[in-house]
């Protein structure tokens, strides 16, 4: 019985897709819209969280080393690794080049003749493994990073260079006497501390490389490790022999960027929850509208002997066939949306450090349609219920 009546049901349900073309395109509408905003939003979720465990194993991988009183050290004193970031910061100011200005919070009058027009600067051994560079808050655009063997090199901000009409290959000439060659060009911003100095902002942020300074002294040493086991030994190695010296998980620059991926999933996931209710609320009323226009129907199939269930089993066909074509549908918009929402809920920087495989697409995939098949089950029970509640001889008499 239930062999021959599966495709029975099968022919009735294409049958009156067929026939009813404007109410099937309606209900093709609907189910599109349903499935791109789960298959997209559960997209944005996967990839984020795939940014956050790879932000969250970088920073656990490794250590900052710091004076407690902010001074400059030997970084000689520590051999721990052979991976390592040493950088040394201040201010200086730069000669024939004019710096980004804009409004700040502080303003400070009668500002000394030398610190005005100034840019903050870290002198720095490599920068691609840079916290900032990282993290995504700064992106390199033009040209390359810095490294060891560099020697009167410098890396500059987009915003500077096209203020000052300078490229690839120019030279910049700082207080110190120093021409530094521009071999990068980064944008982004990073969280920026307000004192009243044009230094203050990210535009006037410059790196140059380590050696052109000629010391041994820095203000901060980066160490990274293979594991973060590794890194914890180390750092609690190191916390009881430098008493004086600040020794942590490097994940301070990476905070912020872990703030907002955590609060654009928390959005997310409302959304997701609040569209599946409205989906199965939208699509139920659709439903029974029209289950009171196949009241007749519904009467004539009871009348030859078809089953509630069948019935129902009819209604549930029809929607899933329905939804092939508005999966496909969805997917071939999907990818777009999913890079258009994330570029506007990421900073660029961020969105750009977002990946999106075929695993995780099939993933977002299997997940969407899951839901979506729980949501035609569960609206088609409901729009039934009118039905499935009454007697067959009920539903025979509304026909008169």
């Amino acid at each position: 019985m239930i062999a021959r009546c599966e495709p029975e049901c099968f022919h009735r349900a294409i049958y009156y897709i067929t026939r009813k073309k404007k109410r099937s395109l309606i209900i093709l509408i609907v189910v599109t819209v349903i499935f791109s905003s789960l298959y997209v939003s559960l997209n944005v979720i996967k990839s984020t969280t795939h940014l956050k465990n790879s932000i969250s194993r970088t920073s656990q991988t490794s250590l900052s080393i710091s004076k407690k009183d902010q001074s400059s050290f030997d970084h000689k004193a520590f051999k721990e690794t052979k991976n390592y970031i040493l950088q040394y910061n201040g201010i200086i100011k730069p000669k024939q080049i004019k710096v980004i200005e804009a409004m700040q919070s502080i303003k400070i009058d009668d500002l000394p003749e030398e610190y005005q027009n100034v840019l903050s600067y870290q002198a720095i051994n490599q920068t691609e493994n840079h916290a900032l560079f990282k993290s995504g808050n700064f992106i390199l655009e033009k040209g390359r990073h810095l490294k060891k063997r560099d020697l009167n090199k410098v890396m500059i901000h987009e915003q500077l260079a096209k203020k000052n009409h300078l490229k690839i290959g120019n030279y910049i000439t700082l207080q110190n006497n120093h021409r530094y060659k521009i071999i990068g060009i980064f944008s982004g911003k990073k969280q920026e501390a307000y004192t009243g100095l044009t230094s203050d902002f990210s535009e006037n942020m410059i790196f140059i490389d380590y050696r052109s300074l000629h010391t041994k002294n820095v203000n901060q040493i980066i160490m990274f490790f293979n594991s973060s086991q590794e890194a914890q030994m180390t750092m609690n190695h190191l916390r009881q022999k430098y008493i004086d010296y600040d020794i942590e998980e490097d994940c301070q620059t990476y905070k912020e960027t872990l703030e907002v991926i955590n609060y654009i999933q928390y959005i997310i996931k409302l959304i997701v929850y609040s569209f599946i209710v409205v989906a199965i609320v939208v699509l139920s009323l659709i439903l029974i509208l029209w289950l009171r226009e196949r009241i007749h129907e519904i009467g004539i199939l009871l009348s030859i002997g078809i089953s509630k269930i069948e019935i129902l089993g009819q209604f549930i066909i029809e929607l899933l066939l329905i939804s092939l074509p508005a999966v496909i549908l969805s997917i071939a918009v999907g990818n777009v949306l999913f890079k258009f929402i994330i570029n506007e809920l990421l900073k660029r920087e961020y969105s750009l450090l977002v990946t999106n495989g075929i695993e995780q697409e099939l993933s977002a995939f299997l997940a969407s349609y899951g839901i979506l098949v729980t949501v035609i089950l569960l609206s088609v029970v409901i729009a039934c219920g009118m039905f499935l509640t009454k007697k067959p001889k009920e539903i025979l008499s509304e026909m008169s």
